[in-house]
């Protein structure tokens, strides 16, 4: 699946269901959620010809700080490159991707002219979605 004016966000349909959902329910989505986001992150490393490691900032929803730690730690991103919002604002729901690229571009307007950075968010039923900006 390629980038393009047309297509500008890699997207996926969501709606993945879990067995045991009382008791290990929270925990599957949240390996889940961070699989996803690790398999998103390949696929724009993979469509923008970057690297993980030239990337500028991850503007990630982050629904809490230790998701966006333990995806960092799994996909070897140093933490530093993602703003944790939720730490400050909370929870911002579907906005917190937003938040964060704002975060990030305010943080790299100075030491970057032409940032690259990568979006992405995983949502309720592991929707998930994602795209760069350069």
């Amino acid at each position: 699946m390629a980038l393009t004016a047309s297509r500008p966000f890699l997207y996926g349909p969501g709606r993945i269901r879990f067995a045991k959902e009382r008791k290990t329910g929270l925990n599957h989505r949240r390996r889940a959620a961070v699989e996803r986001l690790a398999r998103t992150v390949e696929q724009l490393e993979r469509l923008s010809g970057r690297p993980r490691s030239e990337v500028d900032a991850f503007a990630l929803h982050e629904p809490n700080p230790r998701l966006a730690r333990i995806f960092a730690q799994n996909a070897r991103i140093p933490i530093e490159k993602i703003p944790l919002v939720s730490r400050t604002y909370g929870n911002l729901g579907s906005a917190t991707c937003g938040v964060s690229l704002c975060v990030a571009l305010d943080a790299l307007a100075k030491r970057a002219p032409r940032p690259l950075i990568f979006l992405a968010a995983v949502g309720p039923g592991l929707l998930w979605a994602g795209t760069y900006l350069r």
